[in-house]
């Protein structure tokens, strides 16, 4: 959040503004992304930087529809989500490695520890940890296990991308690729908003 303050605070013009918010704060999220979700209401926080560096009135927009603003003429904003889920997922293809052996190690040190009901929500942590150990993170994003409402369909598309990517078949970059698939997942809020907003004039 200071990266952004100091960036409004500069009172760049808009597209200079988004600019900036990809490769001064977008930047610093990516590392702590390759291995950790985003975390839980992460969406208000996001809605909270849209807001400043486009300088929208508080809730006049959700989430979805402020980084999804090019669509009627704004300049493009980068999605911190979009971000860290595509750090994530290139971390567990290319990255890291043996994170799906370590996940398998305490895989079944879980079994013989945890409530059997947790293990059939395939939660592997134990009571009083915030989040899944590195290692769950990684498995899941390698293998396409990860989920979010925002995109839905995401899985199933990275699914497929991490079977081009073992066959050679990619074009371009591994994290440009990620990124432009889980973006294309992305909700396109528009028609469903303007319909809001249009009822309110009996329209």
């Amino acid at each position: 959040m200071a990266r952004v303050e100091e960036i409004v605070a500069q009172r760049p013009p808009l597209e200079v503004a988004c600019a900036r918010f990809a490769s001064k704060a977008l930047s610093v999220l990516g590392y702590v992304g390759q291995i950790m979700p985003p975390p839980h209401r992460f969406r208000i926080l996001e809605l909270r930087l849209a807001n400043k560096i486009l300088r929208l009135a508080t809730n006049s927009l959700d989430a979805n529809s402020a980084f999804n603003l090019k669509v009627v003429g704004c300049p493009k904003l980068s999605r911190p989500s979009a971000t860290l889920h595509a750090a994530r997922v290139r971390a567990s293809l290319k990255t890291i490695k043996g994170a799906s052996d370590q996940h398998k190690i305490l895989h079944e040190a879980a079994i013989d520890s945890l409530p059997l009901e947790l293990i059939r929500r395939r939660v592997f942590r134990p009571d009083g940890w915030d989040g899944d150990a590195y290692c769950t993170n990684l498995h899941f994003a390698k293998s396409a296990e990860i989920r979010d409402p925002d995109f839905p369909g995401m899985g199933s598309a990275l699914a497929q991308l991490g079977g081009q990517q073992r066959r050679g078949l990619l074009k371009g970059g591994l994290q440009q690729n990620i990124h432009k698939t889980i973006l294309s997942c992305a909700l396109n809020p528009w028609p469903a908003l303007l319909r809001k907003r249009l009822s309110v004039f009996g329209v």
